[in-house]
């Protein structure tokens, strides 16, 4: 083999080395994107569990002191 096709093997294979990198990146970025929103989702299934027991802790105290009233 020649100098100049050892040259040419050694750069296609830099060249495959940096394509894969530049695909791990972007599928890495994707991947980062589709958690973060599912975290956004369930943050926002969080937030309605947390009003929902709001509101019925306000229902439960009311009732309770309704109950008080009556005594």
């Amino acid at each position: 083999m020649d100098w100049y096709q050892i040259a040419a093997l050694c750069i296609s294979g830099l060249g495959s080395i940096v394509a894969v990198l530049i695909w791990s990146w972007s599928e890495n970025r994707n991947v980062e994107r589709h958690r973060q929103t599912e975290l956004m989702a369930i943050l926002g299934i969080v937030d309605s569990i947390r009003q929902d027991v709001k509101d019925f802790h306000g229902r439960l105290c009311s009732l309770e002191e309704r109950r008080k009233g009556e005594k």
